[in-house]
């Protein structure tokens, strides 16, 4: 019986000790992989804090939003902190009335707007208010699209005081985030809120309805740990997210497809959109601007890198084209920057983070936002 003891003791303990070298082996391939660039991707930021005090949750309106009053630092190596305030938005405290004589702007957007990758002090939203002195109310957050703007601009944004709507509507991403058949491919298990139907005729529908919001923490807080604490979990996680993308190209590409031209090596949301994603698009801006009530509406559009690329090669979109009509007959500032972003300077890499943030603006980039908006907002807040 001890000889049959001792020799489970032995193979358990060889598995045990089997599964640890495996582990280091993974942790120290991983590393090696993201500190080297090869997957461009966050370090581990071995903060507890970032394990318990998480920046987003599920929100029983918008899908997703940030933990009122939390704090994030992305990673180890980043001196960035993101904060919300005590509504959500990452943004600094706000009182629902205007108490100044100057005016405020809402602003509406997806991680573009909420400043992903800098300094929440660096995004054109910050550099407004302090240029101008007026207020903007950055309502911005990541994965949404213009469903989402619609909803929050509903339930949270309308409820403060303000005189101007600004929408950030960013194609290379925003009209896939709100096609429910490409985010049944993509975010999977996630709860988010669609336009459902044809238009004008839509139903607003969630994925996963069920989701329950004591389990979603619970998880959380075990994927914390790993994400935290470990190189492993960000490399495979990586990994899975290229199975993904799998079905997305298989979508791209049919969008190209349906381009009709011989330049089909690049997806734009600028070209590539379908006419059911753009009426989507559509009755969301007619939305928000009937819960406006009458406020001045501004849509901005602006550039992915790979929209400078399809825009070079083709010249006006079709996007373009389309908004600058919807805005001539329902009434509302209509402001593309693409061409603006492809004149200013040939060095488009300059206005995108690389790696851990790719595709996001750079300070540079929200700079060159507000330079290419200055006029505008200027002729809207004259005070």
């Amino acid at each position: 019986m001890r000889y049959f003891l001792i020799k489970a003791a032995r193979r358990t303990g060889i598995f045990f000790l089997s599964l640890l070298i495996g582990f280091v082996t993974l942790e120290v391939c991983s590393a090696i992989l993201i500190v080297s660039g090869y997957i461009a991707d966050r370090l581990p930021s071995y903060r507890w804090q970032n394990v318990k005090d998480q920046f987003y949750e599920p929100h029983s309106i918008f899908g997703g939003w940030h933990v009122k009053n939390s704090r994030y630092k992305r990673d180890l190596s980043s001196v960035i902190s993101y904060n919300a305030n005590s509504y959500g938005a990452a943004d600094i405290e706000r009182s629902k009335e205007n108490n100044s004589a100057l005016q405020r702007v809402v602003v509406l957007g997806d991680s573009f707007v909420e400043g992903k990758g800098v300094d929440q002090s660096k995004r054109f939203t910050s550099i407004f208010e302090k240029e101008s002195g007026h207020e903007y109310l950055n309502f911005g957050m990541s994965m949404f699209g213009p469903v989402q703007y619609y909803l929050v601009y509903k339930h949270l944004a309308k409820v403060f005081q303000h005189d101007v709507v600004l929408v950030g509507i960013l194609p290379h991403n925003d009209f896939l985030d709100n096609d429910k058949e490409y985010g049944d491919h993509f975010y999977k298990k996630a709860y988010r809120p669609y336009f459902v139907g044809a238009y004008p005729n839509y139903a607003l529908v969630y994925s996963n309805p069920t989701v329950s919001l004591k389990k979603w923490r619970r998880k959380r807080v075990i994927k914390g740990l790993f994400r935290e604490f470990t190189f492993s979990y960000t490399v495979l996680k990586y990994l899975f997210l290229q199975s993904r993308h799998v079905f997305l190209e298989k979508k791209l590409s049919m969008a190209i497809e349906e381009r009709g031209d011989d330049q089909k090596e690049t997806y734009s949301g600028y070209y590539d959109f379908t006419q059911e994603q753009f009426n989507i698009l559509k009755f969301s801006i007619e939305k928000i601007q009937e819960e406006a009530g009458g406020k001045t509406l501004i849509i901005v559009t602006y550039p992915a890198i790979n929209d400078l690329h399809a825009y070079q090669k083709l010249g006006t979109s079709p996007l373009t084209v389309k908004l600058e009509r919807l805005s001539s007959e329902i009434g509302f500032e209509y402001i593309d920057l693409l061409p603006y972003f492809y004149h200013k300077d040939k060095n488009w890499g300059s206005y995108y983070l690389q790696g851990k943030s790719g595709g996001h603006y750079t300070e540079y980039g929200h700079q060159t936002v507000v330079d290419g908006l200055r006029s505008v907002l200027r002729k809207s807040l004259p005070h």
